[in-house]
């Protein structure tokens, strides 16, 4: 979408989504070793800071031309809410256990997914498809925001911890 904002030349749908699955399969690897659980004060002390006029302001620069379709969306679905975020927390906290299950059981191994897309010689890297960082960041922190979808960019948006992931999104592709 941004390459497209700026008129310039891109790589393929699946060829983006390839590397991202590497960076998204990177994120929850992340989470799982770190042992990451919800922190109800952290998360709650995120929702009271945010500002409708910051995340406008944010929208605006990351989706360009897009914004005002993107901020129809939240004005629809309204995932800015503290109210909905607040159940969506509860909701978290409540079945951590669970949603720690479904990733071990329906993610496939890191390793062996790197390897088996490695094999066939494609792009690995935002590098590789000319993709800068601060796009690659900029993805990650505006996906949540695309479409009415509850993603990983979610999960961690709704525990307060967008910030740390988005930071390690940027130290994986500066390495």
């Amino acid at each position: 979408m941004m390459a497209l904002e700026r008129g310039l030349p891109y790589d393929l749908h699946g060829i983006q989504v390839g590397v991202g699955t590497i960076l998204a399969m990177k994120i929850y690897r992340k989470l799982l070793a770190d042992g990451t659980t919800p922190d109800r004060a952290l998360a709650e002390a995120h929702m009271r800071a945010f500002d409708r006029q910051d995340w406008e302001a944010q929208v605006r620069r990351i989706f360009g031309k897009t914004a005002d379709q993107i901020i129809a969306i939240e004005d629809k679905t309204h995932k800015n809410d503290p109210v909905r975020h607040a159940r969506r927390l509860d909701n978290i906290i409540a079945h951590w256990d669970e949603i720690l299950e479904i990733i071990h059981q329906e993610l496939p191994d890191y390793d062996y997914l790197y390897n088996t897309m490695a094999a066939t010689g494609m792009p690995m890297t935002p590098a590789d498809i000319d993709v800068p960082v601060e796009d690659v960041v900029n993805a990650f922190v505006g996906a949540r925001d695309i479409r009415d979808k509850y993603l990983s960019c979610s999960l961690l948006w709704d525990m307060g911890l967008t910030d740390e992931y988005a930071a390690y999104l940027r130290q994986l592709c500066e390495a």
